[in-house]
């Protein structure tokens, strides 16, 4: 769980946006926390990818408050949404690691 808690400060997140993407309620997320409970798979699963996307985040802004800058910003590449509303899912997480690769390699979706 602590590896979750780091993600969660280090992305900007609040306990009810971090509870939002591991599908679970936030106070259920908050007792956990207070607990050092371990998450079950699909919540570990579910880190562990968000943890690639603040990984490449990282390496596109090189700095922790202008990548959560962009996650809170509308994205033309994703139909003017913010990136954050995409992380509860594979899918959308997945979009979103998309087009954090094509800034890397210089590509403007």
């Amino acid at each position: 769980m602590d590896s979750v808690a780091f993600l969660q400060k280090n992305l900007g997140f609040t306990n009810k946006t971090m509870s939002h993407i591991l599908a679970i309620s936030e106070s259920t997320y908050q007792r956990r926390i207070r607990n050092h409970a371990r998450l079950s798979q699909d919540e570990t699963e579910k880190a562990i990818s968000l943890s690639e996307v603040f990984a490449k985040g990282m390496e596109v802004f090189e700095n922790r408050e202008d990548f959560e800058d962009w996650l809170n910003a509308e994205v033309s590449a994703l139909q003017n949404r913010k990136p954050v509303a995409f992380l509860d899912t594979m899918v959308g997480r997945k979009q979103v690691l998309n087009v954090l690769n094509a800034l890397l390699h210089g590509i403007y979706l």
